[in-house]
């Protein structure tokens, strides 16, 4: 597993290949931003069910992110599902995430809603 900057680096390469992947299947998305040390991205707004079938897609083609701190997956998948009960708890509509796939982050939750769980767009 990667750390580091060399993990950094796999993950923001992943992130604009995900990007690219989302606009080829008609979501608007810009490529994430490397700045101040981490990596950070606008998610789209308008529909859900458009922007996770091509979420599905793009994961099924690129596979997983790379995780870049050294955690396991189910570290990952533990902190996710923390995530999930914090943006539900902020009356967000959210599934739990399941190990080795993407965490689900609602299109349209208010900023202060994401803030709350620790979830933080540049853009």
């Amino acid at each position: 597993m990667a750390s580091g900057a060399e993990g950094e680096d796999a993950l923001f390469d992943w992130q604009l290949k995900f990007a690219a992947c989302m606009r080829g299947e008609g979501i608007d998305m810009p490529d994430p931003k490397n700045e101040d040390g981490g990596t950070s991205f606008s998610l789209p707004q308008g529909d859900q069910q458009a922007y996770l079938s091509a979420m599905e897609t793009c994961t099924s083609k690129l596979g997983t992110p790379p995780t870049n701190d050294g955690r396991s997956d189910q570290q990952v998948l533990d902190d996710q599902l923390k995530t999930a009960k914090c943006l539900r708890d902020q009356g967000l509509t959210v599934n739990d995430p399941k190990l080795g796939q993407p965490m689900e982050i609602p299109t349209g939750a208010s900023d202060a809603a994401l803030k709350a769980c620790g979830i933080s767009f540049g853009g």
